[in-house]
């Protein structure tokens, strides 16, 4: 498999630039909100919320095989299918990211 470039920075660089600022997932919290978060499970952003429930068609559309769904979060992707170990990996994660992207959310809280 073909590494993606990451433009000169070094590989550490662009793991922890990918690892805290790209989205791992997304889970529900107590009040029913989504929050989008990384690979350390900090959150990015604000929570939010869908304007219709994730139908599990949807959830699986997400989650990449073998499915990763536990306890309402989601990971969009696997640590064996990192998005940076080739293009295959990232055009899934991208994917993803376009599909959750897509989701409607409430204009309010």
């Amino acid at each position: 498999m073909k590494k993606i470039t990451n433009n000169g920075l070094g590989e550490g660089n662009m793991s922890l630039i990918f690892r805290q600022c790209m989205p791992y997932g997304i889970r529900r919290k107590e009040d029913g909100s989504w929050e989008v978060f990384n690979r350390d499970y900090n959150p990015l952003g604000d929570s939010f919320f869908f304007k219709r429930s994730l139908t599990q068609a949807t959830i699986n559309a997400l989650a990449p095989p073998p499915i990763t769904q536990k306890d309402g979060s989601v990971w969009l992707y696997i640590d064996t299918q990192h998005p940076m170990d080739s293009a295959a990996n990232w055009e899934a994660y991208s994917g993803r990211l376009k599909r959750l992207a897509s989701l409607k959310m409430k204009d309010e809280r």
